[in-house]
C-alpha cells in the first residue's frame, strides 16, 4: 500500500442508507445501486454516498 493511502473501518452498517445531504434515513433493498433521496432530491451512487457518510464521521 502506498504511503499516502489510509483505511478506515466503519461498523455502522447504515452508511449507504443516510442521506449524506440530509441525514434522512433513505430505505432501500439491496439491489438499488443509486442513492435517490424522497427528502432532498439528492441523487449519487449509493456507495459515494456510504463513503461521503463514513468521511463525514472522521
Amino acid at each position: 500500500m502506498p504511503e499516502s493511502s489510509a483505511t478506515c473501518s466503519s461498523s455502522d452498517h447504515h452508511d449507504s442508507k443516510r442521506c449524506f445531504d440530509c441525514k434522512q434515513s433513505v430505505q432501500k433493498i439491496l439491489s438499488n445501486r443509486p442513492h435517490v433521496c424522497p427528502h432532498c432530491g439528492s441523487v449519487r451512487c449509493r456507495d459515494e454516498n456510504a463513503v461521503w457518510n463514513i468521511l463525514d464521521k472522521g
